[in-house]
């Protein structure tokens, strides 16, 4: 009888990948190269793709939302709002990362089914860490909001 031992997955010569000190972590040719940390969402929001939600049943729970959608790509979160919309119906977002195709994610969000409810998606249209200062700046100057 032969014992397989495990194989170890650690080089002794490499760095750990965050250091505890400074926030950063080295790659391979030890440059440093910054930390993506959970506010990584306000730096870089071209990464991320949120989604109006609305026509899912009203006494599903988050969890099984989340079994719902992330099915559709790299879920990032899921929110529900206490408010109704327009027609009295429930309404949320959803939050992808990584998005490569934005009009293949919006089609295969609205072939999602909840029961016999189908739910329908669209972009949104605001971001939700925007701050109200950055978009007076962008009316101001006259720059272009540009969805990809």
């Amino acid at each position: 009888v032969s014992v397989v031992q495990p194989r170890r997955n650690h080089d002794s010569r490499r760095p750990e990948p965050h250091s505890r000190t400074g926030g950063e972590k080295l790659d391979g040719d030890r440059s440093l190269v910054p930390r993506v940390g959970k506010d990584d969402k306000e730096h870089n929001p071209n990464r991320y793709v949120s989604f109006y939600v609305t026509n899912f049943p009203d006494d599903i729970s988050l969890f099984h939302l989340k079994r719902g959608f992330e099915v559709c790509g790299i879920l990032e979160d899921v929110y529900v709002a206490k408010k109704r919309n327009v027609h009295g119906n429930a309404f949320g977002f959803v939050m992808f990362s990584g998005v490569k195709n934005r009009a293949k994610l919006l089609k295969a969000l609205n072939d999602v089914w909840f029961g016999h409810y189908r739910v329908r998606a669209n972009f949104a249209l605001f971001n939700r860490f925007d701050t109200a200062e950055s978009r007076s700046l962008e009316m101001t100057t006259g720059g272009m909001c540009l969805r990809a």
